[in-house]
């Protein structure tokens, strides 16, 4: 008993050239959008929320205080000021005669 196997050769296996515009041959997925894939993986979404709270809340929350420095500050008024005043205290605190002894204890302590 002897068993043939036929190989389908069809003309256009060899020529690579016909296989790439073949539209038949390799379909793309459809592209999802991005509330497509929340809807998917929206529990791993909800684990990146906690942490991401954390960095906005104590990372980037606390770089709005900086703004502080550069603007004329009255007590009971808004906490970025009025008025822009730019270096004008980092200036007033470095000519400060007493800058140099804070600088120190400063470092002394950090050590």
């Amino acid at each position: 008993m002897s068993t043939t196997r036929t190989i389908d050769a069809s003309p256009d296996t060899g020529d690579p050239r016909r296989a790439r515009s073949d539209p038949a041959r390799k379909q793309r997925p459809p592209r999802r959008t991005w509330r497509q894939a929340l809807r998917r993986d929206w529990q791993l979404y909800s684990l990146a929320i906690l942490p991401l709270l954390f960095f906005v809340i104590f990372r980037y929350l606390p770089m709005l205080g900086n703004v502080i420095a550069f603007r004329k500050f009255q007590p009971g008024g808004s906490v970025f000021g009025e008025e822009w005043v730019g270096l004008r205290y980092i200036k007033m605190f470095l000519n400060d005669p007493s800058f140099w002894q804070v600088f120190t204890n400063t470092v002394v302590i950090g050590g």
